[in-house]
């Protein structure tokens, strides 16, 4: 399997990924802000779309949705109260999705930033958290969102997933965090690692919404994982 990542140069610094099997030639890509990048890229490797996933509603998310599925007839997967632009099926919580002879998608619900918000373990390998978790940040909860359900969702699930899946967001929100970080003193580790290559252990020990999140932690929290929210939402 072969992943690539999708750079859109807007404001919003979005990430597409584009899953495919070497074998099939077939793709499944992942939250598809515009069609074109992703058609261009798909064109010039020669591979099919048999799928787009989107971790949630949102626009900057599902904003190619259509468009693909005009041009390739492809299967448009979310969270059942997502109602996204074109979805034709309905993502069970823990119930894997299998494309070509080699991609494994394992969803995990993880409302917070939306109530339809999910992450994705792929191959036992990678993590999709589109809007859920960010490097060094977590997603706000300012549209349709609410931070308490957020909170339990990396209490519950985030903070039992393997910690040798590369973290893959949804956003390039990196140096914005860390920036944030800083302007509280808190130290955020090696900002130029390559974004592709950083673990979940890795960034549980630099990302305070992961530690304060998780009860194996010494500094376990909510109310500071609140707070943390709460400042960086007005910072």
């Amino acid at each position: 399997m072969k992943m690539k990542r999708i750079f859109f140069k807007n404001s919003y610094q979005n990430y597409a990924t584009v899953f495919s099997c070497q074998q099939s030639g077939e793709a499944v890509v992942i939250d598809p802000f515009r069609a074109g990048e992703v058609a261009h890229y798909l064109q010039t490797s020669g591979l099919t779309l048999k799928a787009v996933i989107n971790t949630h509603r949102h626009a900057d998310h599902t904003g190619g949705n259509r468009a693909l599925l005009e041009s390739w007839k492809c299967q448009v997967w979310a969270h059942p109260d997502a109602d996204a632009p074109g979805q034709t099926h309905a993502i069970q919580d823990g119930n894997a999705l299998y494309f070509g002879a080699t991609m494994v998608f394992k969803p995990k619900y993880t409302p917070g930033h939306t109530i339809c918000s999910l992450c994705l373990e792929v191959n036992d390998t990678y993590l999709i958290t589109g809007d859920t978790l960010f490097h060094l940040g977590c997603g706000n909860c300012k549209n349709g969102g609410d931070v308490n359900t957020l909170f339990h969702s990396f209490k519950n699930v985030l903070a039992s997933m393997p910690g040798h899946l590369v973290v893959l967001p949804g956003h390039d929100y990196r140096a914005a965090n860390a920036r944030f970080l800083k302007s509280l003193s808190m130290a955020t580790g090696n900002d130029s690692t390559q974004e592709e290559s950083i673990l979940l252990s890795q960034e549980r020990k630099r990302n305070p919404f992961l530690y304060l999140s998780d009860p194996k932690s010494d500094k376990y929290s909510r109310e500071k994982f609140l707070e943390m929210r709460a400042l960086r939402d007005t910072w």
